[in-house]
């Protein structure tokens, strides 16, 4: 069974590109070390622009709508 990690985002007060390219480098390397990452408490601005940037469902959020 994979180890699953969730990380708040609920403290994140700044959204840009870059945090969602930071957080897609995060998935990936958990990935490759067998670990599942969640996010969980998405601001609304970066909820915005990764799935404006089409890799909300790399990011989970097709299955965490609501934060």
């Amino acid at each position: 069974q994979p180890v699953e990690i969730q990380i708040d985002l609920g403290g994140v007060e700044r959204s840009s590109s870059a945090a969602i390219a930071l957080l897609l480098d995060w998935v990936a390397q958990a990935g490759r070390a067998g670990i599942e990452l969640r996010f969980a408490h998405w601001p609304e601005a970066l909820r915005r622009i990764a799935i404006f940037s089409n890799v909300d469902g790399l990011l989970g959020l097709e299955t965490d709508r609501h934060g």
